[in-house]
């Protein structure tokens, strides 16, 4: 983890002059499903403390000195793209900054990938260990069937804090869904504890308490970005600390998927679709054209035409025969 004493002391020295209001920082991959070798976005947001924290508004921004941004690969390879990161805004702003970093980079094998920004803060009395996850699915065939079977989302990767992990797709999840979330930390169900998920574009958030098994469940919306974000508080002290919050984030975006309002249908099911459906159109041209020959039976032979046949015959021998009488005189 990169630390920088500079930025432990402006924390420091934040927390002795601030309220004790603390913010929430998660990441949001910029299009979840990308084509193999091209480049993935990731921005990271800090937010703002209204409404319990379930907010989707930008409030400050993230200490990048300090944040470490980690890519976990299909393969379980840990990739640091920290030295990526650059920030959106001015380099010279007034007042708070309301604005965001990126981090990049770019994969060639297909599968999810699940990134993770990491920081440790202290703020007054409370030390906070902020974990936030968003993924990317990488394909050869970059659309929401083409990804829908890929696994490997369900995979902890942050060990030492906590962290939600799906139990579903998050690169492919269609609009009105039923979305389930488990909360574990180091490894460990958290048990009740408020879990709320947040609709970017409205606003809108709901709230539900993790059960035996740590999961929280929700019925999505519009196709739109939601962010799931929960904080659990320890009477844990340390050194400069008395309480030990674990802040984890999670961002997924919904989609209009085919056939929305019913199952997403796999893509060999929509190729067989509309294989019988090519077959079907063929078939019906092919009986529509029979029905449009018509069948035209042979005209049975005249007495005309076979008495003229034979009067041409009689008249074609006479000829020959007087030829040859001719010839032998």
């Amino acid at each position: 983890m990169r630390k920088r004493s500079a930025a432990l002391l402006s924390a420091l020295l934040i927390s002795m002059t601030t309220p004790a209001l603390a913010h929430e920082g998660w990441t949001q991959t910029h299009t979840p499903i990308v084509e193999s070798g091209e480049n993935v976005y990731v921005e990271l947001f800090f937010g703002n403390h209204t409404n319990d924290h379930a907010s989707f508004r930008i409030e400050g921004t993230w200490n990048a000195d300090d944040t470490d941004v980690t890519v976990h690969t299909p393969s379980d390879e840990e990739v640091d793209i920290s030295d990526t990161i650059f920030y959106m805004g001015e380099s010279t702003e007034l007042g708070n900054a309301n604005n965001y970093h990126v981090a990049s980079f770019a994969a060639i094998d297909s599968g999810i990938y699940t990134i993770t920004a990491e920081r440790d803060s202290l703020f007054g009395e409370k030390r906070t260990l902020r974990s936030a996850k968003s993924f990317a699915a990488i394909h050869d065939l970059p659309t929401f069937n083409g990804v829908l079977d890929l696994e490997g989302y369900e995979n902890a990767v942050s060990p030492d804090r906590a962290e939600f992990i799906p139990m579903f797709n998050p690169t492919a999840v269609a609009a009105d869904e039923e979305v389930e979330v488990q909360l574990v930390r180091q490894g460990e169900p958290v048990i009740g504890v408020d879990v709320s998920i947040v609709q970017r574009s409205t606003g809108e958030a709901q709230t539900a308490v993790t059960d035996e098994d740590g999961a929280a469940r929700f019925t999505i919306g519009d196709a739109d970005i939601y962010l799931v974000r929960a904080t659990e508080e320890l009477e844990e002290a340390g050194d400069g600390y008395a309480t030990l919050a674990y802040e984890a984030t999670m961002t997924f975006a919904a989609q209009n998927a085919l056939n929305q309002g019913s199952e997403p249908v796999a893509e060999e099911e929509v190729e067989e679709e509309i294989t019988q459906e090519n077959e079907a159109i063929a078939d019906a041209s092919e009986e529509e054209t029979a029905s449009e020959v018509e069948f035209v039976e042979p005209e049975a032979p005249s007495l005309f035409s076979n008495g003229f046949f034979y009067l041409s015959l009689v008249l074609g021998l006479g000829l020959f025969g007087s030829t040859i009488l001719y010839l032998r005189k």
